[in-house]
């Protein structure tokens, strides 16, 4: 049987020694060696290299161009009742073919994240995820919740990733120390928008205090819990309660970045206004949307 010697750290080696009657180490040094040497072939493979050539639509190519985006993907649909479905696999779809070793991925809340989290493929990938959001928990939505999504993401990239829930602070701090530059894209911020009324949900968890007085500076659209007005100038707002969140000038220089990509994940003619407004601040770089919403932006005008 051919033989290899691997060199192992000394907290490897401690481990490992603490489990050698119960573990095969050498099933599971073939495994790693296996995950990493595949993972490079894949990336070369026809299947690899055709995904990243894949010809984007002519309203993709428009989208992207009226807004400066670097990445768009519209889901096709016949039907409006389709829409969160269908771009909750379109997302899912990117993410799975993007989120790379190393990789850092904050992710926000809301039903159209749960949509695309249920749609991911399970992966042994790398990464550090942190939820983005407010609360440690919402009642009403407790399975689109950003606390939940990202235990469900850890689980989906087991046993290789790393999860930080709102709460506590190794997330937070991932993001807010500098950023190396990458020669691909390794910094992901997945979130949807809306628009913020009096009698939304998302006013609800933020509480009627904060939520009169988001809607009194003139707040009217969210977007990675971010308060826009209708010209999309940020609203400073400060909440009390437990959260992690990106300001909107962070997300603009994430949106520079070659190497990160801030994803707006959102359709429906209902927010086609909101999407419009979170576009025009440059604060995303991505967007994963429908067929119809789509043509509602070009036809606004957009940029």
């Amino acid at each position: 049987m051919p033989r290899l010697n691997v060199y192992l750290s000394e907290d490897v080696y401690a481990l490992a020694k603490r489990r050698r009657d119960s573990a095969n180490l050498s099933d599971i040094c073939a495994r790693a060696i296996r995950d990493e040497l595949s993972a490079n072939e894949t990336y070369r493979s026809a299947a690899g290299l055709l995904a990243k050539l894949r010809s984007p639509s002519d309203i993709e190519l428009e989208l992207a161009k009226r807004f400066g985006l670097k990445d768009v993907r519209v889901a096709g649909i016949t039907d409006a009742s389709e829409t969160r479905d269908a771009i909750g696999r379109a997302a899912a779809k990117y993410l799975d073919w993007i989120v790379c070793d190393g990789s850092l991925l904050a992710c926000a809340g809301g039903r159209q994240m749960w949509c695309m989290v249920r749609n991911l493929s399970p992966r042994r990938v790398r990464t550090t995820i942190t939820a983005l959001g407010l609360h440690r928990a919402d009642p009403q939505l407790l399975h689109a919740h950003p606390n939940t999504l990202a235990t469900l993401l850890s689980l989906l990239y087991a046993p290789r990733s790393a999860a930080h829930v709102i709460g506590e602070t190794g997330g937070a701090d991932a993001w807010r120390s500098s950023l190396p530059m990458r020669p691909h894209p390794s910094y992901f911020v997945i979130s949807s928008c809306s628009l913020f009324e009096r009698e939304s949900q998302f006013a609800d968890l933020l509480g009627h205090t904060a939520a009169d007085r988001a809607i009194k500076l003139g707040a009217c659209v969210d977007f990675a819990y971010n308060f826009l007005d209708e010209h999309g100038n940020e609203i400073s707002l400060p909440i009390d309660s437990p959260a992690f969140k990106l300001g909107l000038q962070a997300l603009k220089d994430l949106s520079k970045r070659e190497d990160a990509r801030v994803v707006l994940v959102a359709g429906g003619i209902e927010k086609s206004g909101a999407i419009n407004t979170a576009l025009k601040t440059t604060a995303c770089n991505t967007l994963i949307t429908d067929t119809i919403t789509a043509a509602r932006l070009i036809e606004k005008g957009g940029g």
